[in-house]
């Protein structure tokens, strides 16, 4: 894999008139980008000047290497929360040594990208759950509208509470609410929401943070509680070398990793969406290791573990970009704007950013998916409703991930756990064949035809053991169908391998058919033909049935003398009724 391969093509055939539409559409990315770099800085517990550092390494980093041409990197609100869950332990210690905690954090979470990625592990987001993400998400939001809700109203909250429990002391304790602080947050609210039915494109956050920046500044309202940004060191990130200690890897891996899974599958659903309308391929495991490198290298530039943004990736689609180079010019453009005009982050009401968060949140809950799991209500709704109680109930949020992602699974094995037999039946006099159930077999059969299909993994062993004795009880003749056997594992061979041996120490007959040649130099290796032998094997031919008919023909012509009654197919005029 060329890393560098997405941005030299896109080089290859850049000209003017793309140029002048990815600028535009970077332009309107970075308005949107920079106040909710501050705000979700704010929200990880951390200085805005590093949020927006984030913004810049992020945007550049991962539109060099995605394999998406209108990703937007970054903080997100989700990660964010994460990031301020997981981290919480260290909040006692110094600023400086904290901060070297975020970039340990982050430096680790790019590896266990990359490593993903290197590894073409991108399947594994397969495996969990669409329910883990909804139930995460709508709890993620919830937390992040209880954590903000006292700066809406000017409190400060006691370290150590639960989500409620910040509900229950801002409302206790209403009278010491400040009336300037909801005034100002009333107003952001109202910016935002009104620009946006003029339109998605118009900046509300951005306008909502300069007004309400100029309110408190021309009526001094710090000085009646109003609390601010105030005074930060604006500077343009930097290279710095960090320490990093084999114990805090093991204390930061697991959090680590449950930030990953969380932002993988972020980033991919969004890129994929956004694909569908621009006829892009999307390859997973670019996107792992874009996201991997990007992390890396914004640990080593003062910026803390980001992701792919949903709704800025969906705006920089929609406001015009053509190439992955609007990305980088989002992040240039955020540059100068912390270069040139950052000592104005000083005057940002913090009601105003909280505000932004909160709004946010609401956005990330989606009503109708929430109505749609309440009315099926499948096993996918109590994943969600378990994963949803455990980002509200357990002390640490990575915690809360593993736990959903480890429900999800478990359903998963659950449901897989029941191998998919179906029995394969000839009848005669209307040259038909037909697939049945294992419960349809009334009576005794002079012979079963056993369809395996999938992967035979050792989560169907018990089932497969238990539908291969009930099969034994309705015929001693058997044939194998292995046409749709993807792989095998040595549990299920094992099983297999059993079934081979009491069939034939019972006298009976076994053939196996549709064998490719992977599943012929397993059983080989493996000494299965020390059992059965090997003319009792038909391997699979693209004519199908073909092998099934020379299987069938063999038992037919080996138990002449047992008197069993077989019919011979004709395989060029079968009516295949599966």
């Amino acid at each position: 894999m060329n890393l560098f391969n997405p941005l030299i093509r896109t080089l290859r055939s850049y000209n003017k008139n793309i140029f002048f539409k990815d600028l535009t559409s970077a332009i309107t990315v970075a308005v949107v980008s920079i106040p909710q770099s501050i705000a979700f800085a704010m929200l990880a517990n951390i200085n805005p000047i590093y949020g927006l550092y984030t913004a810049i390494i992020g945007s550049i980093v991962i539109s060099v290497f995605s394999s998406s041409s209108h990703i937007a990197g970054g903080a997100t609100n989700a990660t964010c929360l994460l990031i301020a869950s997981s981290l919480a332990a260290y909040s006692d210690l110094s600023y400086s040594e904290y901060m070297f905690i975020v970039f340990q954090f982050t430096f680790i979470v790019g590896i266990f990208q990359i490593f993903f990625g290197v590894l073409k592990l991108g399947k594994i987001l397969n495996y969990i759950s669409h329910a883990v993400i909804e139930g995460f998400t709508i709890g993620a939001a919830l937390l992040i509208i209880f954590g903000q809700a006292n700066k809406i109203v000017g409190l400060s909250l006691p370290n150590g509470l639960l989500a409620f429990q910040k509900v229950f002391f801002i409302i206790e304790n209403y009278t010491s609410w400040n009336i300037y602080s909801i005034i100002i947050s009333i107003i952001a609210i109202l910016i935002i929401y009104f620009s946006k039915k003029i339109h998605n494109l118009v900046p509300g956050q951005l306008i909502a943070i300069i007004t309400t920046g100029f309110i408190v500044y021309i009526f001094k309202l710090e000085l009646v509680g109003v609390s601010v940004v105030g005074n930060t060191p604006i500077s343009l990130p930097s290279f710095k070398f960090f320490p990093l200690s084999i114990k805090n890897f093991i204390e930061l891996a697991p959090m680590a990793l449950s930030y990953s899974l969380i932002a993988l599958i972020s980033a991919i659903a969004i890129t994929k969406t956004i694909a569908k309308q621009s006829n892009e391929k999307i390859d997973s495991n670019r996107e792992f290791i874009a996201q991997g490198i990007t992390n890396v290298t914004s640990s080593f530039f003062q910026s803390f573990a980001g992701t792919a943004s949903v709704s800025r990736t969906a705006l920089n689609y929609f406001a015009g970009a053509r190439t992955r180079m609007s990305g980088i010019f989002t992040g240039i453009f955020i540059a100068l704007f912390l270069a040139f005009l950052g000592k104005l982050v000083a005057f940002i009401p913090n009601s105003t950013l909280a505000a932004i968060i909160i709004f946010s949140a609401f956005k990330m809950i989606d009503f109708r998916e929430i109505t749609a799991y309440f009315k099926a209500k499948t096993k996918d709704f109590i994943v969600a409703v378990l994963t949803l109680l455990a980002v509200l109930l357990f002390p640490k949020l990575d915690s809360a991930v593993l736990f959903g992602v480890a429900i999800s699974i478990i359903i998963y094995l659950y449901e897989s756990g029941s191998a998919n037999i179906k029995i394969l039946r000839f009848i005669p006099y209307k040259n038909k064949l037909y697939e049945i159930n294992i419960d349809d077999i009334k009576e005794e059969e002079n012979s079963i035809t056993i369809l395996l299909e999938g992967n035979l993994y050792f989560g169907l062993a018990y089932d497969l053991e238990e539908k291969f004795s009930i099969l034994r009880t309705k015929c001693s003749n058997f044939i194998l169908r292995f046409r749709s056997v993807n792989s095998i594992d040595m549990t299920t061979y094992d099983i297999i391998l059993d079934f081979t041996n009491k069939v034939i120490d019972s006298g009976g007959k076994l053939k196996l058919c549709g064998v490719n040649n992977k599943l012929y130099k397993f059983l080989e290796k493996n000494g299965y033909f020390k059992v059965l032998s090997k003319d009792n094997l038909f391997k699979k031919e693209d004519e199908l049935y073909s092998s099934f008919s020379k299987a069938l023909e063999k038992i037919e012509t080996e138990c002449l003398d047992e008197k069993c009654t077989f019919e011979k197919i004709n395989i060029n005029k079968i009516d295949d009724e599966r």
